[in-house]
């Protein structure tokens, strides 16, 4: 299965709120309209739906990375942040994610950016084999103690080309 990234829209904007997670990561994530908003106050944080041509199977939140959580003070100009990821459950480990993570490291790539972060909430293990994985690796925690995770983007790109 082929994805690509959809950009949100107006007329688009109302799927966001179909999308969600599966127990127990629905505890773990913020609402995808938690992110939408923020693409209002802040040109550095692009949100997007995962489709597979066919139907729209997730949603994304990246852009710029930020020291706080009211993403006011950037943290170098170069290193980028996957904020928010969602797959639909039918639609995981069918490599959906793997795929989105790839298509937004190029597009974070092409806009200057060397370096990946995520983040994590400590209990999700299924996050950290994921992001693990595809090779990101752990430098430590966020102020809200998630586990923090990067990788450089030429090395996850080489990585889907191999």
């Amino acid at each position: 299965m082929t994805i690509q990234l959809l950009p949100v829209t107006r007329e688009n904007a109302h799927h966001a709120l179909t999308i969600r997670a599966a127990e127990p990561e629905l505890y773990y994530l913020h609402f995808n309209t938690h992110w939408l908003g923020h693409t209002l106050t802040n040109n550095d944080i692009e949100c997007a739906f995962i489709s597979t041509g066919k139907e729209i199977v997730g949603f994304v939140a990246f852009g710029q990375s930020y020291k706080d959580q009211y993403l006011t003070q950037p943290q170098g100009q170069n290193l980028a942040e996957l904020h928010h990821i969602v797959i639909q459950p039918e639609h995981q480990h069918k490599g959906v994610g793997k795929q989105a993570i790839q298509l937004i490291a190029k597009q974070l790539e092409g806009r200057g950016y060397c370096s990946l972060q995520v983040a994590h909430h400590p209990d999700s293990e299924k996050a950290a084999r994921f992001y693990q994985s595809l090779g990101f690796y752990e430098v430590g925690l966020k102020d809200d103690e998630d586990r923090l995770l990067e990788i450089d983007l030429p090395a996850l790109i080489q990585a889907t080309v191999a």
